[in-house]
């Protein structure tokens, strides 16, 4: 059982706004935005019918009464913090991309979480996380009702020192619509696994994954008798599917399947589905946003 609570703040700097050219760059837009979550936890294990190999006979079963065990941690803190930056190049009209670069650190403080012993010490690693994307109109010609847009994205999550590295990399396609495919995999540091379990070459046994996602606006779909700019938004459907391909493969298992509905509630007012930079897809101001 894991209990706690936790306080969470964010702030946006605008680096530079609309209307201020660079003449390297072409930034019209570059913002900052910086975040942290403080939050107090306790682990516990309470319970009163635990099993362990020595309590069990292959012939009678059960030769000894179940263990009792009420184990709890202290009540520690841990930190949460990271930053992202988020702009808006744009070259022309039909050639604007959006990007977005950003680090964040979980268990910053490494804190003990150790339900046994007070004296004894097991800190919770601190992960890394980078992640990378752009966002780019490829429908360059004027006219184009619903432009299509492109989103390639990296992310890479490493905890325990480096030691374990978990790599993602894909693209969304969106045109009302989205959908996306991704690779994700396992890139131990075998050379730096220091105390690290490695029973049965646990590190090199970690899960392969291709992921597909995909999602429409149910809104959009059905006001069939509005353009395209003035179409209703709100209701996203999607779903994402794993297929495993090492690790935990198809002969142990047939993948994740998930569902998602999101809902908005802010009516909005008028769509501007043109410009990219206008971060129509992260805003809400045109129909579907992933």
């Amino acid at each position: 059982m894991t209990q706690g609570a936790g306080l969470a703040f964010s702030h946006e700097q605008q680096l530079i706004r609309k209307g201020n050219k660079s003449s390297f760059l072409k930034l019209r837009r570059l913002d900052l935005r910086m975040g942290g979550q403080l939050s107090f936890m306790q682990k516990a294990i309470d319970g009163n019918y635990f099993l362990y190999s020595d309590q069990l006979d292959p012939v009678v079963g059960i030769i000894e009464n179940p263990a009792v065990l009420q184990l709890s941690s202290r009540w520690f803190p841990n930190i949460n913090a990271g930053f992202m930056f988020r702009g808006y190049r744009y070259r022309s009209e039909q050639h604007n991309t959006l990007f977005t670069l950003g680090f964040s650190f979980s268990n910053a403080n490494q804190p003990n979480e150790s339900i046994r012993e007070v004296a004894e010490v097991f800190k919770l690693p601190m992960r890394f996380t980078f992640h990378a994307g752009t966002t780019h109109r490829i429908t360059n010609y004027k006219g184009v009702r619903a432009p299509a847009y492109i989103s390639p994205q990296f992310r890479w999550d490493s905890q325990s020192a480096f030691r374990l590295n978990l790599h993602s990399v894909g693209a969304y396609f969106s045109k009302g619509y989205y959908t996306g495919m991704f690779f994700q995999y396992n890139f131990p540091n075998a050379n730096n696994a220091g105390n690290l379990p490695v029973a049965n070459n646990f590190l090199f046994k970690n899960t392969t994954t291709l992921i597909f996602n995909a999602g429409v606006d149910l809104k959009s779909v059905f006001d069939l008798h509005q353009t395209w700019k003035r179409r209703k938004s709100g209701i996203v459907l999607g779903f994402t599917y794993d297929v495993n391909l090492t690790g935990l493969t198809s002969n142990n298992t047939l993948g994740v399947l998930e569902f998602n509905l999101r809902m908005n509630f802010d009516s909005g007012g008028p769509r501007d589905c043109g410009e990219i930079g206008n971060f129509e897809l992260y805003g809400g101001k045109c129909p579907v946003r992933f």
